[in-house]
């Protein structure tokens, strides 16, 4: 990208500064400046990477000059007020992003603040400030501070980047990758990213929400640069560029599509249109939805680019919040905007639950819907008694009825949504023509959750019998079957869907169901806070072990397996509580990922470390190795015997990964392209599957090719069985080295729109090349 065109003086905020700060100082002289802080915001040491700005058109991107008006903020020595440099910071910011396409806004372009009439309550100014936020419902929320020493250590400086703490994924990501770059060109080596708990940040309903605290205002060097609006411009260029790290990511964009309405009589599917952005591929293992405060694993639909969960049949009525997440191949996570859905399902019967015969001479009556669970609360039902009708609202589906202590009247009719004493409501059965059920090859028994996707891309999923209900329109054109921890049928002939009648689908575990019931533990390492290494070699170690054991969650949780992470933030945790979570756990095996930082007395070679005689640890560690140095080269891994503590205290065979050294190469490459990770992910999840399968089925490596016009496809995502997606290199080809022998159903689809599903059949041999035609 071209600086001067990107990063470019606007003279109209030029203006506004003048007028905002208009007292700059053009010092000069022989000033002595301590060791290193001569350094500090000198100049721009880097040009945009990857995409560039391009990456930012459309985002809907909020910034917060934090203080202002009444607040003040930090003073420093010399009384410049954190308000002005924060607002100024902001203009600036604001202008970049702005000409590079964004939809971006201010909470406060002047000095002001946000109390009513008559408060200097903070807390009042912050709920005002977050309420204009919030009503954009952006994809990043940036406040921007500067700090200060309480104990006036005036050579006290670095930064801090604060990540909504209750989200560890967007926002830790965001955080990362700002407070790279902000290190990295105001040249303050001491930088950090921390959990924040800020109101603005526990308020923030954006995607991704961080505060930055660039520097110490405190520091009588730091306060003399930032009185210059070129300084000021600089940090606002430092956190352009982290922006642009982090939509270049490729954040995929969410829209919610089903249900329509806010309010649903019975359980619908959740359905959300996803979008990826600069042809950078989703990553369908990574689908989640959010329901109040749990996760759950969600569908992605290559086919329609449709992200779908089916709300549990039996969940309660009540208010929910919803959000739905997933992640590009690259790390890039996106969201939708939550919203509260509320199940309502209608009252079915009223049933007495005591005799009015009571010394409070009271009726309590419950009102359930037609599974037998309280209807929502308050819920309005009616209630006649001689002649005289009343309104009750139900709380947790039951009323109280007061009839005196007398004797009660004799009749007593009692109306909820059109049902009326304890009558059920005829239902009317609706035949379908065509019943499938789905069993599991090596059992026989039936699969519950079952999902039929039809040709238009509509998810139909099963009772807990594994049976799916279809009509004769739902069943033309091709039928997908899937499960989780299931390699999916894909029914395309009239010979596999028939017109009536009962179709068996049998569905084969993904590596003959190995991975069903293991306990996986993985440990991301974190970087010593008081060894070698600057900060942003620590700050990138710690986020690139916490995205690859994300990413390899995702695809062990796809194949039926339970995962612990021990850690999910930035905040470090002691060796004692990682060893704790994983013997807690009653973990199958355990993994560590630490792509080490080397010093001068250990140059940190890679290598898989188990324990000293452990036969199965060596084993999942050759494994391992043999995984990796597919795409490290060849012996680029060694395995080794260990008693570090997480050998030798985890009750079960462990192995610790020393990958790609952080600032090296290809450790540079790692932290500039996350495409590394991905590969690693594979590679370390495929020597698991073939470590718990011991050689004993048959697993096969397939490679897949692209063409278009009969010319090799660069850049298409291939999905195998819904689940493990990669992009095609430049020869079209995407390789898979654990592949289950027999048919597999291979998703692709390009950024043109172009998609196609189709059957292959790998063959034990392996290797085996199928080429596929996108038109």
């Amino acid at each position: 990208m071209n600086r001067g065109s990107t990063l470019k003086r606007i003279n109209l905020l030029s203006a506004a500064l003048a007028i905002i700060l208009p007292a700059i100082i053009l010092t000069g002289g022989c000033t002595r400046y301590p060791s290193g802080l001569e350094r500090v915001y000198s100049e721009l040491k880097e040009q945009p990477l990857g995409p560039g700005a391009s990456a930012l058109k459309g985002r809907i991107i909020v910034i917060d000059p934090g203080h202002g008006g009444y607040f003040d903020g930090a003073l420093g020595p010399d009384s410049l007020r954190e308000a002005d440099v924060n607002l100024g910071v902001a203009l600036y910011l604001w202008g970049l992003l702005k000409e590079a396409g964004a939809d971006v806004h201010l909470t406060r372009s002047t000095d002001r603040d946000f109390l009513p009439p008559g408060s200097t309550e903070l807390k009042d100014d912050l709920q005002n400030r977050m309420a204009i936020a919030d009503s954009f419902n952006a994809d990043v929320f940036l406040s921007i501070h500067h700090n200060s020493n309480l104990q006036l250590d005036r050579k006290k400086n670095g930064i801090e980047v604060y990540y909504k703490s209750s989200d560890t994924g967007a926002s830790l990501i965001l955080a990362g990758d700002v407070m790279k770059h902000l290190s990295k060109n105001l040249s303050i080596e001491k930088a950090a990213v921390k959990p924040g708990g800020y109101f603005v940040l526990r308020r923030s309903n954006a995607s991704a929400s961080i505060l930055g605290e660039a520097s110490y205002l405190s520091n009588p060097i730091v306060e003399k640069k930032l009185k210059l609006s070129n300084k000021q411009r600089l940090e606002a260029e430092s956190y352009f560029l982290g922006l642009i790290d982090y939509f270049s990511r490729g954040v995929p964009r969410l829209e919610r599509t089903a249900p329509e309405a806010d309010t649903v009589q019975s359980p619908e599917p959740l359905v959300f249109r996803v979008r990826e952005v600069d042809g950078i591929a989703v990553d369908a293992a990574s689908a989640k939805i959010r329901i109040a405060s749990k996760e759950y694993n969600a569908l992605y639909l290559t086919d329609s680019g449709e992200l779908y969960f089916d709300l549990p049949p039996f969940i309660p009525n009540g208010h929910y919040s919803i959000e739905a997440s997933v992640s590009s191949i690259l790390g890039g996570i996106g969201k939708s905007k939550r919203y509260d859905l509320t199940v309502a399902r209608p009252p079915a019967f009223i049933i007495p639950i005591n005799s009015p015969y009571t010394q409070s001479g009271s009726i309590r009556l419950k009102v359930l819907d037609a599974l037998g669970e309280p209807v929502l609360d308050g819920t309005a039902v009616s209630v006649s008694m001689n002649d005289k009708q009343s309104i009750f609202e139900t709380v947790k589906g039951i009323i109280s009825v007061e009839v005196g202590s007398e004797q009660p009247p004799a009749r007593l009719i009692v109306n909820a949504l059109n049902v009326t004493d304890t009558l059920d409501v005829n239902t009317v059965k609706n035949e379908k023509e065509i019943r499938i059920k789905a069993t599991n090859r090596s059992s026989g028994e039936a699969i519950p959750g079952t999902i039929a996707i039809t040709a238009d891309n509509i998810p139909i999923r099963s009772g807990s019998n594994g049976e799916i209900h279809l009509s004769g329109e739902e069943t033309s054109g091709r039928l997908i079957i899937y499960a989780k921890g299931y390699v999916p049928a894909l029914l395309d002939t009239p010979e596999n869907v028939p017109e009536r009648g009962d179709v068996l689908v049998s569905l084969q575990p993904l590596f003959d169901g190995v991975l069903f019931g293991k306990r996986i533990s993985i440990d991301p390492a974190s970087a010593d806070p008081v060894g070698d290494g600057t900060a942003e070699e620590k700050t990138s170690e710690d986020l690139a072990n916490l995205e690859l054991a994300n990413a390899l969650e995702g695809l062990l949780t796809a194949a039926g397996a339970s995962v612990r992470i021990t850690r999910r933030g930035a905040e470090p945790i002691s060796n004692e509580e990682r060893i704790f979570k994983v013997n807690s756990f009653k973990s199958t095996i355990a993994i560590r990922l630490d792509h080490v930082i080397p010093t001068n007395e250990q140059p940190a070679p890679f290598g898989i470390l188990h324990y000293p005689g452990s036969k199965n640890g060596m084993d999942l560690a050759r494994r391992i190795a043999g995984g990796l140095n597919r795409f490290y080269g060849k012996d680029a891994f060694r395995v080794n015997e260990s008693a570090r503590p997480f050998l030798l205290q985890t009750h079960c065979p462990a192995c610790e990964i020393l990958l790609a050294p952080i600032g090296s190469s290809p450790g540079k490459e790692l932290v500039s392209d996350n495409r590394f990770i991905r590969k690693e992910s594979f590679g370390i999840f495929e020597a698991i599957v073939r470590y718990f399968l011991n050689d004993s089925s048959d697993l096969a490596s397939c490679t897949i090719k692209i063409t278009k016009g009969g010319n090799p496809a660069a850049g298409v995502p291939v999905t195998i069985n819904l689940v493990f997606t990669k992009t095609t290199d430049k020869e079209g080809r995407a390789h898979f080295g654990a592949v289950d022998v027999g048919e597999i159903v291979i998703s692709i689809g390009d950024k043109e729109g172009r998609s196609k599903t189709v059957r292959r059949t790998v063959t034990p041999q392996g290797n085996k090349e199928i080429t596929i035609e996108l038109r």
